[in-house]
């Protein structure tokens, strides 16, 4: 049996000193797939360019067209955007294309068309009825939130060096950290008897469901990580959902005690402490707070937008206290709407009880994390102004 023909391009990108070039192609399973190659002499990119056109049009596999790349060619993805280039003051609340804003955000850890996919696929995720109180997503913890969280938590990333694989998988875990959420806590679900506590257990009920909906999705499109991730998707998705898991507020400060004691440790270390490759337990501990402290981070956005956070997050809980009142529940003491006071008092005690002192550990290795303390503070100031205003 003659195998099918297939049809090739070469693109190149020349802008700056490494070359890309890129190897599009359709498979026998008329999939299009795509490998690109940095290559640094240019040399050996027009000897690679040549070969692949000239068996261009050979009825051989893919495999057979390209042959083990030269000294000079690495397989390994060049971004296309920086990292360092990402802002605190980055605000979601103004994206009008939240799968685009994803995709985008991704593409400073993978190629373009594996961003894309990821993008495409967590929005279908987030844009279902996941609210337990209504229809559609939930006020607060919605595909807006994952893009903002993703922004946060590759901004932070960038203080500490990690392998690639590992940068991706916490890429992943942020963009699919709340997907599906129903817009209440785990113990609304819990005390309510939702079959969700049935199906993913009566602990980080919601966490769990949320890391099934990630590697879900890594395990549906085996082309949706690069090629050189493929054949370690398994411990991409033991480290996906080990941080999906830790997102959980009820271990905060189990997090944050694990967090001190490793970096208190890591004046010891040899080496430079912000370098975790060849250091698997801190790492996995670091990159869980640097996700936690992303999932909280709304609170040192400009104080418009972290305003405007502040306002949903509230929202939403007191749509949790209505129906715990109408259900005949406990009602939490900070969803009651009957004894609220303002989105001012609520924030500015989260900040001072929950958020700064998270976001100070971490700070001690990471500059950014210090820009968001006194981001943070800053803001803190404001809330306390008008905390005192209504209070006086």
């Amino acid at each position: 049996m003659t195998r099918p023909r297939r049809r090739y391009a070469i693109h190149e990108s020349c802008d700056d000193p490494v070359s890309v070039c890129t190897l599009s192609f359709v498979n026998a399973q008329r999939k299009r797939r795509r490998v690109a190659f940095s290559i640094t002499d240019e040399g050996a990119r027009e000897r690679f360019t040549a070969a692949v056109l000239q068996k261009g049009i050979a009825s051989r596999c893919a495999e057979d067209v390209m042959p083990p790349p030269p000294p000079s060619v690495s397989l390994v993805y060049r971004p296309m955007a920086s990292l360092t280039s990402l802002s605190l003051d980055y605000d979601a609340m103004k994206l009008s294309n939240l799968e685009q804003a994803a995709a985008e955000l991704l593409e400073t850890v993978l190629p373009r068309e594996n961003a894309a996919r990821l993008a495409a696929y967590a929005a279908q995720e987030y844009s279902w009825g996941g609210d337990r109180l209504g229809e559609g997503p939930p006020p607060y913890h919605n595909f807006r939130h994952a893009v903002d969280v993703l922004q946060a938590t590759l901004f932070l990333s960038a203080d500490w060096e990690i392998q690639s694989i590992d940068r991706v998988s916490l890429a992943i875990a942020a963009l699919f950290h709340d997907a599906g959420h129903r817009g209440v806590s785990n113990n609304f679900l819990r005390m309510s008897e939702d079959a969700l506590v049935d199906e993913f257990g009566r602990e980080s009920t919601q966490e769990a469901m949320h890391a099934s909906v990630a590697l879900r999705c890594l395990e549906d499109d085996p082309e949706i990580l690069p090629v050189e991730y493929r054949h370690k998707l398994e411990q991409i998705s033991e480290l996906v959902a080990a941080l999906i898991l830790s997102t959980d507020m009820a271990g905060h400060a189990e997090l944050k005690a694990l967090l001190s004691a490793v970096l208190d440790e890591s004046s010891g270390w040899v080496g430079s402490p912000t370098d975790l490759r060849s250091r698997e337990k801190e790492k996995t501990i670091i990159l869980k707070c640097i996700l936690k402290v992303a999932d909280l981070s709304n609170v040192a956005r400009p104080f418009p937008c972290s305003r405007a956070w502040s306002e949903l997050l509230s929202e939403e809980f007191l749509r949790q206290g209505d129906a715990e009142r109408a259900l005949g529940l406990e009602v939490t003491p900070m969803n009651d709407r009957t004894k609220f006071k303002s989105v001012a008092h609520s924030t500015s005690g989260f900040i001072k009880y929950v958020a700064l002192d998270l976001f100070q550990v971490l700070s001690l290795h990471s500059p950014r994390a210090d820009d968001m303390v006194d981001a943070t503070r800053r803001n803190l100031l404001a809330w306390q102004e008008e905390v005192d205003a209504m209070d006086a």
